[in-house]
């Protein structure tokens, strides 16, 4: 009987996940602004996140969130905040 409560949650993850068992961290590149580079007042940032896994991606900074992007096939993730 515990089985087929098990099952509907075990398809969604299959359908919703898309592949098991990554072990592989994703990639992430801050674009800009450049590694060690001084700025002043509001700031674009774009970053570049690859994972064949990963669904979304979200920047935090000082605990709020500054940014939010879900994965596009052929896009991939870069986005301004």
């Amino acid at each position: 009987m515990n089985i087929s409560k098990s099952i509907p949650f075990f398809l969604l993850l299959l359908s919703g996940c898309g592949c098991f068992f990554d072990f592989t961290p994703p990639e992430i590149t801050i674009v800009s602004p450049e590694d060690g580079e001084t700025i002043y007042g509001p700031v674009v940032l774009r970053v570049r996140v690859e994972d064949k896994c990963l669904a979304e991606v979200e920047i935090y900074g000082n605990g709020d969130t500054l940014g939010r992007y879900v994965k596009n096939e052929n896009r991939g993730y870069l986005f301004s905040c």
